[in-house]
Parts: C-alpha cells; structure tokens; sequence
C-alpha cells in the first residue's frame, strides 16, 4: 500500500525552530495512539514527561510530518538537554479550529566570528544558537571555572570521554562546557580554576553519534529502551570547547 504524501504549507521543517502560538499545546508520544497516555506523567523524580507546551515555547523540529486521520504532527525538542527516557514528543499543526498551533519561528543568528558571553549565548537560547551555527566554530569569552564536585545522579550519558568528564567547566555562571581543551584548565593543586578564557567552540560535535544513556551514580532508574536520539541531541546541543586561551 502506497503511503500518503503529507502536504504542509505551513513553512514548518525538520532541523528548523518554530514557536507554539496555541494556549496551550500537549505532546504525544505516538501521534497514531494519540490517546495513549505514555509518558505524559513521570512515575520517577529522574525521568522526563511529555509535557505541555505553554504559548511562546520555542522547540525544534526533529521529526515529521506524519498525518495520522488528516492530522498534522510534528516531532518536537523542548528542551535542548531533554533527559531520559520519554522520546521526543509530537504535536499537532494546528488546533481544533484549523488556526495555527505552532508556526516557524525566525531567528536573528549571531555572528560566529564576533565573541559571545555566555550570559548573551543562554539568552540568545541553546537550541536558537546551535540551529544558526551548524557545526560551525564561533567565539565565546568570559569568566570559566572548572572544578571537580562529587556528583550523585540519576542518569548520566555514557559514550565520548568528554559527556562524562569529571571535570565540570561553566562560563559565566551560565552555560556549560565540554572538551579536553576547557577540562584541561583544571588545576588538581589549587582544586580548580577561576579566570577570564576567550574560547573557540561548536556545537553538533561528530562524536555526539556514539552518545547514549546510562545509569547513574545514586538510586539509578531504568533505561531499557531508552531513545537513544534523546542523548544524541543532548550531545549536538553541548557547547565542545576546540580552543581555551586565557585573557590578557
């Protein structure tokens, strides 16, 4: 049986951002069970629901469409660290009433070669910034610290060496780092680092493939079955730190 053509105009696509414009806009795990409840109510203080996208939420694209009963789904990031272990939620095109429930959503892009703090990179938005630059490198200057605390988790990522370091870099209080070149920064005899860095970095780093979930340190929940394109694009969406340099 042939499967049927899905036709949008809406202007909506995979790997691009659009902005809910319903009052409110539930997710679904599988658009052809819509009914199901699956996920939409955690049952553990560690995992990740399906939930309600308010008005204004800006997600990404990374499925679709699917047109279950003349319905127009896509499928949707809302969170550019979305956690384990419900898969990416589906949502509808439109509202009851054929008005718009989620439109694309323009962005202003920053320019790669001009230097960001990462105060000005959080608010630009994660998912916002790594959609304009691609894989592209770009700029990034502010006050890095780095240490190494005792975490306990739920989960953590298993995979590239650097989605698990040990190391933990922030700039600016604000976003996180990732990379041997930011790591390297530590200092073991002054347990840490405090300072001014101009930094070189991407986002979609290649070894974000081999990124999956994996049981944490303290009261691990189960991963069976955990997606595993969650992880993945909790990898594409990390800031990978290429070059680290303290400021003069």
């Amino acid at each position: 049986m042939q499967a049927t053509e899905v036709v949008s105009g809406s202007g909506l696509a995979v790997g691009r951002m659009a902005v809910v414009v319903a009052g409110e806009l539930h997710q679904v795990a599988d658009p052809n069970r819509a009914r199901d409840q699956a996920f939409q109510s955690p049952l553990h203080p560690g995992e990740r629901g399906l939930r309600t996208l308010g008005e204004s939420a800006h997600v990404l694209v990374v499925g679709g469409p699917t047109n279950p009963n003349g319905d127009i789904y896509w499928q949707v990031a809302d969170d550019p660290f979305p956690g384990c272990c419900a898969p990416f939620g589906w949502v509808r095109e439109s509202q009851a009433s054929t008005q718009p429930a989620i439109t694309p959503l323009t962005l202003t892009c920053p320019d790669p070669a001009v230097p960001m703090t990462g105060n000005q990179l959080l608010g630009a938005g994660v998912m916002e910034t790594a959609t304009c630059l691609g894989e592209r490198n770009f700029s990034l200057t502010g006050r890095v610290r780095c240490d190494q605390p005792p975490v306990d988790s739920y989960l953590t990522i298993s995979g590239p060496d650097w989605a698990h370091d040990k190391t933990l870099c922030i700039v600016d209080n604000a976003v996180a780092l990732y990379g041997p070149a930011v790591t390297a920064l530590f200092d073991p005899a002054a347990a840490g680092f405090d300072g001014q860095v101009n930094l070189r970095a991407h986002f979609n780093d290649p070894s974000s493939v081999d990124c999956r979930w994996g049981p944490g340190s303290f009261m691990p929940i189960p991963i069976d079955d955990a997606p595993v394109d969650t992880a993945q694009f909790a990898c594409r969406m990390s800031v990978y730190v290429t070059s680290a340099t303290l400021a003069s």
